[in-house]
């Protein structure tokens, strides 16, 4: 049978029924069901297909409306999708569940409008559908709920479409709605947190690579500002061999990783709560392994925790058999399922130290009843272990000990008592113990017992005492105790620990010692009295002889009577040299030797000591010279006097050693701070030298280097041991380099005080016209030239320097030549083959080289030196060593025009430092009263101050001096006194004591009188001298055999002053600076600038009531004055430096220091207008 489009193709034309016909059994080969309804619902055409028979065949429903049919809730619904049909003329889905038997069929189909009255209904059996759907459904809201309590959400990122979608999940964990965000990627980075952008990104791009998958932990924020932790899974998938999508999931993991940080946390927590625990805390597997150790355990194998986790004994322990202990322990531990303590055992440390151990080990059960792990918990008893065995020998030391060693309770019963106790107090301990320890003490102490346990409770103290206590038969025994408190762990006091020594010997001993100690010092009393007395009584005739000789000397008629009183007068002063030394040991020796600490310049205070030490080298054809280096400082503070006396001793042993070639002197800074410098003076010679073996006894007392019975040298042997002895006081000390033939050279260290002004002494002083001046140094001795080269250097100067007379001659003719000729010639006197002054000559004979300054140099006083200086034109004659501040005040003068002199360096001060005051002594004399009980050294002092032109009346005791002060004060005072210490009748210091207190009566009586200086006169020169004659009212002291310019000079410096004195001695001023204004200017300008502070210092010191600040200050200042001449104002500051002894908490010496700085500040001012005037000029 052919089918209805093969006849349709064949071109005949079917019939409408056949053609009805034929769509129904087109239809009816279908599952669809197929109606035509009207506008109400009436079945206008039914199609029997297979599947509308099993709902009900089309007979049954032709005719029928669906309101007969359908159920009312399913033909509402249908005729409304019919009237939409026909309303619209547009196609209508319709949808419904009908029952058919004991089921129900889901119907989906369209109602399509084929007129403005039919409708045509297509539907299909879509139950099955619908199950799967509901079935898919149901999945899917079981997948959102579970996603919803999981917190994961799904999402799938289209790669062709870049469209992303997002689950209801996902939504909810970011905290968007999706009617209000579109999923974008854009969007989505938009609430990852900031800071995990860049890594989510790169999990973007590692998402699209990698077929394995990608997670990426982050954090995300929502928009109500809420912090969530995500955690983001994706795995990319293909089709076709090419990447179509990636798909993920968005976990919601906030309170996931908030319990695994807390969980972190507390493990943490428990881990530092183990670690903090001293003991070892450890557990181990069944194989061994350390599963969980503590820090101390991991420090006590010397690993960390990391390092010993996993670790077995074996594998820390180098001690085979500890480890197989351990193991069998460990596995008895755990089989037995019992716990185990360990009272102690010993454990080898790393370090292969043996370490002791109390361990508790328990089993870990599992839940099977089974133990494969330990817990273990070890304290570590080493220092126990140690303090008993510590506590072991205390008592056996405590038992064998022979003091006696005793404990009380708080309340004083005696609780132990060892065997030495018993053999020093007689008692048993089981007599003692448990009794008082009062029964120790006598009698009248017992009652305090409770007192002194309550002051060691109290204070606690520890100490140690010589007491009395009473044996068991009664006896006194003398011991010394020591007691100390105990305390328990809470700082209770309860008891006392003592211990007695039995000290009777000693005191015997010590008594015995004291008696010989008490005769010691009576001897040593005895020894200083008589070197004190011994020097009064050689110094007294020694000043007569001293003086006389200098008054024989001046009187002289021929050289040869000069000669001979010269003699007598260097052995006379040989011999006070000798005096001196043994009472300067006398007084090391003592302890009495002490520092007089003041300014001064140190470079000239060595140089003018070795100067005046020059004759005795020239006259041995010696070469002297004085190196300062030029970082030495210019002033310093210390004891000038010692330095002087250890430059003498040096240079003059060097002197008395060497026979032939020279004696250097160099200073060199050591070292410095901002209060002190450490210099260093050397003394070499090229004498006989010393051998090793006698160096370190030169520096013994009485001891020489020459000790054989010739003594071709000579001396006390002392002078080095006073200068080790000074040198150590000055903080230093004194060591010697010396090879037998070669010289010696002993190195002297000491510590001064920095000064006023530390600057250099080269430069200090240079003025400016010496800058850039040519200067040819001629000098065969190679330590001068190098002297003489740096030292002009230092000012500025251009020097050469030459060895003999033909490379003068050279250098001064290529000068000459080159345009540029020497200014300056130095030249040596004593120089071999050509000497300076031939030199001289062969110089001025060549007019090419007539143009220089030639000074000369002489290591020795020439008779006819000053003629031949003259003769050829020298400007200046200098004698060596050339000390830097002469050579520098003569090179000035010279190149400035000034008259030369005829011989010898400028003047420089008098050896005391006071100014040369020739002028004031012959204009004002002095009515001075002399008390000296010795008539040669009455007669001496009269005659040199009658000489000087002043008035004396002589006494020859204290009583008589008082009562020829009380005469003349009523008319014509004193103007001076001269008051010997040691007199007949009355002494010194009361004579003087009784003026003052005259004085003073006569002040308050107000009948006016002035203070009159009184100047100490004593030959004893012992430490303290000095100090006791200026406490007891004196002004100035001098020690005896009398000089006669040290006379003169401390008179002058005590006179009184004239109402019509000079605010400046000019002619005195002039003086002191050896004419050189340069100087002057510099000295004025240092004044100036250091007299405000000293002002200061002193209104300070009033004001304190500080009188030794006053007394140091007023001092300085003195000084100062002292240097420009200026008396009145050397008086003003003599009275605040005398009130500077007195008690400045008392008011009146308060006033009086307040009236005489208003004194001394007017005077000062004088001085300065007129230093000022003088400058100028």
């Amino acid at each position: 049978m052919s089918s209805p489009s093969l006849r349709y193709a064949a071109g005949v034309a079917p019939s409408r029924d056949a053609e009805l016909d034929e769509l129904r059994a087109l239809i009816g080969l279908t599952n669809d069901i197929v109606h035509v309804y009207d506008a109400d619902g009436h079945y206008r055409k039914v199609f029997e297909t297979p599947t509308q028979r099993l709902i009900r065949p089309a007979v049954e429903l032709l005719g029928r409306t669906v309101a007969e049919i359908l159920p009312a809730e399913q033909q509402r619904y249908v005729r409304d999708r019919l009237r939409e049909a026909l309303a619209t003329q547009q196609p209508v889905p319709v949808e419904y569940e009908l029952r058919v038997g004991a089921g129900t069929m889901w119907l989906r189909g369209v109602a399509s409008p084929i007129s403005t009255d039919a409708v045509l209904w297509v539907a299909r059996d879509v139950t099955e559908r619908k199950r799967a759907e509901d079935r898919l459904r149901r999945r899917e809201q079981q997948l959102a709920e579970a996603q919803q309590i999981a917190h994961l959400g799904s999402w799938e990122h289209d790669l062709g479409t870049y469209t992303l979608t997002w689950s209801d999940e996902t939504y909810r964990i970011l905290g968007v709605a999706p009617q209000w965000f579109v999923p974008t990627l854009r969007s989505f980075m938009a609430r990852v947190h900031p800071d995990d952008r860049a890594r989510v990104r790169r999990g973007m791009v590692e998402a699209r690579r990698r077929t394995d998958g990608v997670s990426v932990e982050h954090r995300v924020v929502r928009p109500d500002g809420q912090v969530r932790v995500v955690l983001a899974q994706s795995r990319l998938e293909h089709e076709d061999g090419r990447p179509v999508r990636v798909v993920g999931t968005l976990h919601d993991i906030t309170e996931r990783t908030a319990s695994r940080d807390a969980l972190r946390e507390q493990q943490e927590f428990l881990r530092q709560v183990i670690d903090t625990i001293p003991n070892l805390v450890f557990a181990k597997h069944r194989d061994g392994r350390f599963t969980l150790v503590n820090k101390a355990t991991a420090d006590a194998y010397g690993v960390t925790p990391e390092e010993l986790l996993g670790k077995t004994d074996a594998d820390v322990n180098a001690d085979a058999a500890e480890v197989e202990h351990f193991r069998r322990d460990d596995l008895a531990v755990m089989d037995s399922l019992t716990e185990r303590f360990i009272a102690e055992e010993p454990v080898t440390d790393p370090s292969g130290r043996t370490r002791w151990l109390q361990t508790v080990k328990r089993p870990i059960v599992s839940a099977d009843g089974r133990a494969d792990q330990l817990l273990g918990v070890s304290t570590d008893i080493t220092q126990r272990k140690h303090a008993e065995a510590t506590l072991a020998q205390f008592a056996a030391i405590v038992a064998s000990s022979t003091y006696a060693i005793v404990s009380t309770d708080a309340a004083g019963t005696i609780l132990s008592w060892n065997p030495g106790a018993e053999r020093l107090f007689g008692y048993t301990d089981e007599e003692i113990i448990g009794r008082s320890v009062a029964v120790l003490r006598p009698v009248a102490e017992r009652a305090g017992l409770a007192e002194r346990l309550d002051r060691m409770r109290l204070e606690a103290p520890v100490y140690q005492r010589e007491e009395v206590r009473i044996r068991k038969d009664g006896a006194p025994v003398d011991v010394a105790v020591s007691r100390a408190p105990i305390r328990d762990e809470a700082g209770r006091f309860v008891g006392v620990s003592a211990i007695y020594h039995d000290i009777t010997e000693r005191l015997t001993a010590e008594q015995r010692l004291l008696a010989a100690r008490e005769a010691a010092e009576a001897a040593s009393a005895a020894k200083s009295e008589f070197l004190a007395n011994m020097s009064h009584e050689i110094r007294t005739p020694m000043n007569g002889v001293l003086g006389m000789l200098e008054l024989a000397l001046d009187v002289a008629a021929s050289p040869e009577q000069r000669d001979y009183l010269g003699v007598a007068r260097a052995s006379a002063e040989s011999l006070l040299d000798i005096i001196n030394d043994i009472l300067d040991f006398s007084k090391i020796e003592a302890g009495k030797l002490e520092l007089d600490v003041a300014p001064f310049r140190l470079g000239e205070a060595v140089a003018d000591t070795v100067v005046a030490l020059a004759v005795q080298a020239h006259e041995k054809g010696l070469e002297l010279t004085v190196d300062v280096a030029p970082d030495v400082p210019v002033t310093v503070t210390g004891d000038v006097g010692r330095l002087r006396q250890i430059v003498v001793n040096l240079v003059g042993n060097a002197i008395k050693f060497t026979h032939e070639g020279e004696v250097s002197v160099r200073v060199a800074l050591l070292a410095e701070t901002t209060r002190d410098v450490t210099v260093q003076l050397s003394v070499s010679d090229t004498g006989i030298g010393i051998a090793a073996e006698q160096q370190r006894a030169v520096f013994e007392a009485f001891a020489q280097a020459d000790a054989s019975t010739t003594r071709e040298y000579g001396g006390t042997g002392l002078g080095l041991a006073i200068t080790e002895r000074i040198a150590a006081l000055m903080g230093g000390r004194v060591r010697v380099e010396s090879e037998p033939g070669r010289g010696s050279t002993f190195h002297v260290t000491m510590t001064l005080g920095r000064g006023d002004r530390d600057t250099a002494e080269h430069a200090a002083l240079a003025p400016a016209e010496l800058a850039e001046l040519a200067v040819l140094v001629v000098d065969d001795n190679a330590t001068n030239r190098h002297i003489l080269e740096r030292t002009v250097a230092g000012w500025g100067m251009r020097p050469t320097a030459v060895a003999d007379a033909t490379s003068a001659l050279a250098a001064l003719e290529d000068g000459v030549a080159r345009g540029a000729p020497f200014d300056v010639i130095l030249l040596d006197a004593q120089m071999p083959d050509v000497d300076g002054f031939a030199l001289a000559e062969r110089v001025r004979e060549n007019p090419r080289l007539t143009g220089a300054t030639i000074m000369m140099l002489s290591s020795a006083q020439q008779r006819d030196a000053a003629a031949r200086c003259r003769a050829l034109g020298i400007a200046r004659y200098l004698v060596k060593p050339v000390v830097r501040a002469s050579l520098l005040d003569a090179l000035v003068a010279s190149l400035g025009g000034r008259q030369a002199p005829t011989a010898g360096p400028p003047r420089g001060p008098s050896p005391t430092g006071v100014p040369p005051r020739e002028a004031a002594h012959a204009e004002r004399p002095l009515r001075v009263l002399l008390a000296e009980d010795n008539p040669v050294n009455q007669r001496l002092a009269t005659v040199v101050l009658q000489q000087r032109g002043h008035a004396v009346t002589a006494v020859p005791n204290g009583r008589l001096a008082v009562e020829a002060w009380q005469r003349a004060s009523e008319s014509t005072p004193f103007d001076v006194v001269l008051m010997d210490v040691q007199m007949p009748e009355m002494g010194g210091f009361d004579a003087t004591a009784e003026i003052r207190r005259r004085e003073a009566e006569r002040r308050d009586a107000g009948r006016g009188g002035t203070r009159t200086p009184i100047v100490a006169l004593t030959a004893r020169a012992m430490k303290g001298d000095r100090e006791a004659c200026l406490a007891a009212g004196m002004d100035a002291y001098l020690s005896k055999p009398l000089r006669s310019h040290e006379l003169l000079a401390v008179l002058d410096a005590v006179r009184p002053v004239r109402d019509d004195e000079p605010a400046v001695d000019r002619v005195a001023l002039l003086a002191t600076v050896g004419g050189n204004r340069v100087l002057l200017v510099e000295l004025v300008d240092l004044f100036l600038e250091q007299s405000p502070s000293l002002m200061a210092l002193i209104d300070a010191a009033i004001a304190d009531g500080s009188a030794d600040a006053l007394r140091r200050a007023a001092h300085t200042l003195k000084g100062s004055l002292i240097t420009f001449a200026a008396q009145r104002a050397v008086a003003a500051a003599r009275a605040l430096e005398l009130l500077g002894d007195g008690d400045l908490a008392d008011p009146r010496v308060r006033a009086e220091a307040s009236a005489a700085r208003a004194v001394l500040a007017a005077e000062i001012e004088r001085v300065r207008e007129r230093l000022v005037a003088e400058a100028r000029a």
